[in-house]
């Protein structure tokens, strides 16, 4: 069983969300297959515009390209959510940034072991360390 090297916070929420995208795209598709005036009118000016794309027929045909690809991209992370959210793919570790000096003090002054240290020590401390 594969793990990722990272964290998806909500993999559930984040595949239905990527579903409900997947699907307006399809929408979109098919009402552009369908003749609807706005989206047709709307996409192929947009690609005539855009790309100086003068021939309708390839407007048309990268238009439905297009769709069709924003479609099929969202509909495979959606899947992705559902494998991780059901276990098939583990979910990974939360990244840690690198411990640093300055967040080892920040941390021990935090945690109250940082030897009676107030904070204009802190500060002090923490310029002396930046400066060298």
């Amino acid at each position: 069983m594969p793990t990722l090297p990272f964290l998806v916070e909500s993999p559930l929420a984040t595949a239905i969300v990527m579903g409900v995208i997947a699907f307006l795209f399809v929408l979109l598709r098919w009402s552009y297959g369908r003749n609807h005036r706005f989206s047709r009118d709307v996409l192929l000016g947009y690609f005539r515009r855009r790309f100086r794309v003068t021939d309708p027929g390839m407007a048309e045909a990268a238009t439905k390209l297009l769709l069709s690809s924003f479609a099929t991209l969202f509909l495979l992370l959606s899947v992705f959510g559902f494998l991780v959210a059901s276990g098939i793919i583990r979910n990974g570790n939360k990244i840690k940034p690198p411990a640093s000096n300055e967040s080892r003090v920040l941390q021990d002054y935090l945690r109250g072991s940082g030897g009676g240290i107030n904070m204009q020590e802190l500060i002090r401390k923490n310029k002396s360390d930046t400066d060298k």
